[in-house]
């Protein structure tokens, strides 16, 4: 380790905040950009690239900004504009995942069944599985 590198945090194994320990001399378009990717990708599986956020549990990994999660999935229950249409099949699933993003951070989603997008939504429902 050079000085003023920081060591890795621990939370990726050491094997993958290297670069690999066997590589060829070939040159080609395809080896340039695997090496291009693995160099801008070292310092996040480092934990040590500038736009990390902190402060880190003993394990490297970064504190849960709730807020932000919570407020993006009840944006993801939302009616979406008019060029996501292509989306609309995956819709159940968008909010099944969604919703269970926001029991498992604690929010009652049980205020949630009234809303329209649920009323819309339970033509999916089949009484037998």
């Amino acid at each position: 380790m050079a000085t003023g590198e920081q060591p890795p945090r621990r939370g990726v194994p050491a094997l993958f905040t290297q670069f690999p320990a066997i590589r060829d001399d070939l040159d080609t378009e395809t080896s340039r950009v695997q090496e291009d990717t693995v160099k801008q990708c070292l310092p996040f599986l480092k934990g040590v690239a500038q736009s990390l956020y902190g402060p880190f549990n003993e394990h490297g990994i970064p504190s849960l900004y709730r807020d932000v999660h919570v407020a993006y999935l009840y944006d993801a229950l939302e009616e979406y504009p008019g060029k996501f249409v292509g989306l609309d099949a995956s819709r159940p699933w968008m909010m099944y995942w969604a919703l269970t993003g926001l029991y498992l951070l604690g929010e009652d989603v049980t205020r949630l069944r009234k809303r329209s997008y649920f009323a819309k939504n339970e033509t999916l429902y089949y009484v037998l599985g």
